[in-house]
């Protein structure tokens, strides 16, 4: 068990249990994968499969409420499944 005194302890706990688990460093969209991943995954799904208001979505993840603002770099744009496998579907 580690004890978490920072989020640089969490941090360095997070890249040991990926190496552990033997998870790939780097995601599908070839950035390092760390603890702070969670945080990119969970606005961009959010911001690209539900309704939600901004300045809401701002609150929870804890970022300034201005326009887009830094929840912006977070959000990595998609398509959600279904429409992508519509476009997969349609080639014959």
């Amino acid at each position: 068990m580690y004890e978490i005194t920072s989020a640089e302890s969490i941090t360095s706990w997070f890249a040991r249990l990926i190496t552990k688990l033997d998870i790939a460093s780097v995601n599908e969209l070839d950035e390092m994968r760390s603890f702070h991943s969670f945080s990119h995954t969970f606005i961009s799904n959010i911001r690209n499969n539900h309704s939600s208001d901004l300045a809401l979505l701002q609150q929870v993840v804890g970022h300034e409420l201005f326009k887009g603002g830094i929840t912006d770099e977070y959000t990595h744009k998609s398509a959600d499944l279904k429409r992508l496998a519509d476009v997969m579907n349609a080639f014959e």
